[in-house]
């Protein structure tokens, strides 16, 4: 219950009358569907671990779209 009207999120303007943000909002849902299967890459292929980074990246971005 947010009753109390605290903070729950952040809200971000974005312009949707420029181009480049409209292309990328609708894009949105398949870039965090690759971020998603690129992960399993990392789960299921031991010899992509050295790009560890890559795959921090990629959880981070998941953890931001669905939280």
């Amino acid at each position: 219950d947010n009753s109390k009207g605290e903070a729950i999120g952040e809200i971000v303007w974005v312009d949707t009358r420029n181009p480049a943000d409209a292309k990328l909002i609708s894009a949105a849902p398949d870039l965090l569907e690759a971020c998603i299967e690129a992960t399993t890459l990392f789960d299921n292929y031991p010899e992509c671990w050295e790009a560890v980074g890559t795959w921090q990246v990629l959880l981070n971005a998941i953890k931001k779209a669905t939280q």
